[in-house]
């Protein structure tokens, strides 16, 4: 699996926070279950809207909760059929 550079660097931060650690320990099982089955409904249930022009792979993303917190994890599958993560960090509110 294959992470962004900031989606490590929020990782990281995550897992240095005690305060967090229920959240830290939901991610981590999540990503576990992505790299070994990427085809999972449960993380494939949201898909990012692209511009109809484009031709690349779907995002999806799932949002994870733990300690009070509302995540999302951004992702897609890269050219070599690997999970590839490009956010993990706080949820936001859909437009």
């Amino acid at each position: 699996m294959r992470y962004s550079p900031e989606a490590l660097e929020q990782i990281d931060g995550l897992y240095a926070d005690r305060a967090l650690e229920q959240l830290a320990d939901r991610v981590d099982d999540l990503l576990d279950e992505l790299e070994a089955n990427p085809g999972a409904a449960h993380l494939r249930r949201h898909q990012l809207r692209q511009p109809r022009a484009s031709q690349g792979t779907p995002f999806w993303f799932f949002n994870v909760a733990g300690s009070g917190q509302h995540w999302r994890i951004i992702w897609n599958l890269d050219a070599d059929n690997e999970p590839h993560i490009y956010y993990v960090g706080p949820e936001w509110k859909d437009a």
